[in-house]
């Protein structure tokens, strides 16, 4: 089964704003800033250090389809983004309390 549908199965309904990081070295980061499954959708950012300015910045964030996004993702990446919406659905039944 592809990383894809195995996202569609585990949380059929889930959308949301997520901000959930599922790579990072010492020059790049990738976040994973909002999520529709039902719609198919993923929006992923880019963070790239400058070392000229000591600073970080972000790329605007590419908004594509589960299919073409989450099925690129290697193992950890999407182990983390897994553990990641499952903190964010924890976190919102907790709220919601």
């Amino acid at each position: 089964m592809k990383k894809a549908n195995k996202l569609r199965a585990l949380f059929p309904t889930f959308i949301g704003k997520s901000n959930i990081e599922v790579y990072e070295d010492e020059d790049a980061s990738k976040i994973v800033t909002y999520i529709n499954v039902p719609e198919n959708r993923i929006e992923i950012m880019w963070s790239n250090w400058d070392e000229s300015s000591g600073q970080w910045y972000n790329d605007d964030p590419e908004i594509t389809t589960l299919d073409d996004a989450v099925n690129e993702f290697d193992k950890i990446e999407f182990i983390l983004l897994i553990k990641g919406i499952k903190n964010i659905i924890a976190t919102k039944k907790y709220l919601d309390t």
